[in-house]
């Protein structure tokens, strides 16, 4: 039995792709999904976990692996509302308030929640529009032939041309991350070119704070976190104060998951309106330059 689940492990992909050509489906397909159980199990000795194999468990499995050789915190996969995968990996699982595991550093992704915040601004119009300059929140940026040039856009896909290293590990040592990336030059010009920048996304914590009249992490906290139930997160700041956008958020797998799913249904969630659905219908995502990438930072 091992060596058979081993065998259809490795050749699912030619079995997929005969069946598609020749309408027969494997018996193990008709499998329901409430019966899915990680098929790793059997490998640890479980001979019925047999009866469970279908194409879509041995792919969960092997996503299972993947995420495990990549070093990831956890996964966890939804399928119809329901959870159907949630694993650890590299931390111990300890309870926090209501049984949640503990918060995990988002790194980058923490970007994206700096644009849902933007996006929320800009529904609210306590922002013009994507096309409005920078300094409009930084006048000194208006005393510079380049930096005048440099939009919101310009900000939210890497195209503002300022200097950035290839990784945050200077910023990093900043007591002030906003004054470091203020007094940096623009050394291409604004929207030619792709360059993934730490640096300029750490701008937006000032264009939220003062757009929003509050900081980024209370925003998000009133416009997103409460609304969807989630309670226990948090969020780096420097030693001025100023919230990281770059970096610096941590909360649960399952309430990443829980936003993941929000996003997939255009901003709702439990048949509630979280993010506004006039923004979410008419927003169209701008368009990347063709130049080629430079120093991108994982």
């Amino acid at each position: 039995y091992r060596a058979l689940y081993r065998l259809v492990r490795e050749h699912m992909d030619e079995i997929a792709s005969v069946s598609a050509r020749s309408g027969v489906v494997p018996a193990f397909a008709n499998v329901k999904p409430s019966t899915w159980k990680p098929p790793r199990r059997f490998e640890d000795g479980d001979d019925a976990a047999l009866a469970n194999v279908t194409p879509e468990s041995i792919a969960i499995d092997r996503l299972i692996d993947a995420a495990e050789a990549t070093h990831s915190d956890s996964l966890v996969v939804i399928k119809d509302k329901k959870v159907i995968v949630e694993r650890y990996f590299g931390q111990k699982r300890e309870p926090i308030g209501d049984g949640e595991p503990h918060r995990i550093e988002t790194m980058s992704v923490t970007k994206s929640f700096a644009s849902l915040a933007i996006g929320f601004l800009l529904a609210d119009k306590k922002i013009p529009s994507l096309d409005a300059p920078l300094s409009r929140w930084f006048p000194d940026f208006a005393k510079d032939p380049k930096k005048a040039k440099i939009t919101l856009r310009h900000v939210l896909t890497h195209t503002t041309g300022i200097d950035h290293k290839p990784t945050a590990t200077v910023m990093n040592h900043a007591e002030d991350r906003l004054a470091y990336v203020r007094a940096l030059p623009v050394v291409d010009e604004p929207g030619t070119r792709f360059s993934y920048n730490n640096e300029a996304t750490q701008l937006l914590s000032e264009v939220i704070a003062k757009s929003a009249g509050k900081p980024i992490d209370v925003y998000l906290d009133e416009k997103l976190f409460k609304p969807l139930g989630i309670r226990d997160w948090s969020w780096e700041r420097d030693k001025k104060g100023n919230v990281e956008t770059y970096a610096g958020l941590a909360l649960g797998a399952r309430d990443l998951a829980k936003i993941g799913e929000m996003l997939l249904a255009r901003g709702r969630y439990e048949d509630r309106e979280i993010l506004p659905e006039s923004w979410v219908a008419t927003s169209t995502g701008p368009s990347r330059p063709t130049a080629r990438p430079s120093r991108a930072t994982p």
